[in-house]
């Protein structure tokens, strides 16, 4: 996808200001409200898997700093999500 990105000017002006996000939209701009629609599920779904592996990290953190077992998980996880 990055690579044919240079193909196609408006494909890399928009690479060239929003990164893989911004080349991702112009893609799928043709298929037009359904474009727009695979854009907010991709969107949506970094944000799930970005989720469990905050979830998982918490956990290694609270399995080798025991002082963190006071902590409930979630606060790690929602902490993580934040920054």
């Amino acid at each position: 996808m990055v690579a044919s990105a240079t193909s196609v000017p408006s494909w890399e002006q928009s690479y060239t200001n929003g990164d893989v996000g911004g080349l991702l939209k112009t893609m799928l701009e043709p298929a037009h409200g359904f474009g727009k629609f695979l854009v907010v599920l991709l969107s949506l779904s970094v944000v799930g898997n970005m989720a469990i592996t905050f979830y998982s990290i918490s956990l290694n953190l609270q399995l080798f700093i025991p002082f963190f077992l006071k902590v409930p998980r979630y606060v790690f996880s929602t902490v993580g999500t934040v920054l």
